[in-house]
């Protein structure tokens, strides 16, 4: 495969707490550990409304994320996902926030 087939468009939508939201896009990358397994790091800036959730400090977010999924013949994947969300010192108060999550993923289209 060619380099940037393995390069994904990412559009983020996450409801971190209770009346609070990040919404983002970004790119990620897809390398294939083994026949099925693939190791996915991405990066997503975007913006974090509060609400009353957790203040990040400022409107403009990153989200790092690490993931490792199974995926199968026809592209459906589970796995596992950390991810982080800071402001990258943008404002004086950066608490950023972290997550683990298992994922299900179901291909929009299949690029094999």
């Amino acid at each position: 495969k060619y380099f940037f087939s393995h390069i994904r468009p990412q559009a983020v939508l996450i409801f971190p707490e209770l009346r609070s939201v990040f919404i983002g896009a970004g790119l990620g990358f897809e390398v294939y550990t083994a026949e099925h397994l693939v190791f996915s790091p991405s990066i997503t800036p975007g913006v974090y409304f509060k609400g009353s959730g957790k203040d990040l400090g400022y409107p403009i977010e990153f989200r790092s994320c690490l993931e490792m999924t199974y995926e199968w013949d026809n592209c459906v994947r589970i796995g596992c996902q950390f991810y982080h969300i800071s402001n990258a010192s943008l404002g004086r108060h950066n608490p950023g926030a972290n997550a683990l999550m298992m994922i299900v993923a179901f291909p929009f289209l299949s690029w094999k």
